[in-house]
């Protein structure tokens, strides 16, 4: 794996303000990305982004059971169902 980040260092290297987003290498020579970090993360805003992807379903819970819906709505039945 290989990004153009133009501060790329050793994991090692990172101080807490760098981010540590993997780009290059493994174990000791594991190279990071290197940049300023999103305040709050360990990693820069491009990577933070990449890290937190909400999944592409959302849950809701019926009468205590808590079901994946992919887009739909759940009936009173607790079958999903989905929306056009």
């Amino acid at each position: 794996m290989s990004e153009d980040t133009p501060h790329r260092r050793l994991l090692i290297d990172c101080a807490r303000l760098h981010c540590r987003w993997p780009v290059d290498g493994a174990g000791a020579d594991l190279v990071a990305c290197g940049d300023m970090v999103q305040p709050g993360s360990s990693y820069c805003e491009r990577h933070h982004a990449r890290a937190h992807v909400p999944p592409p379903w959302r849950t809701v819970s019926v009468g205590g059971v808590v079901r994946r819906v992919n887009g739909g709505a759940v009936n009173q039945s607790g079958r999903a169902s989905v929306s056009n």
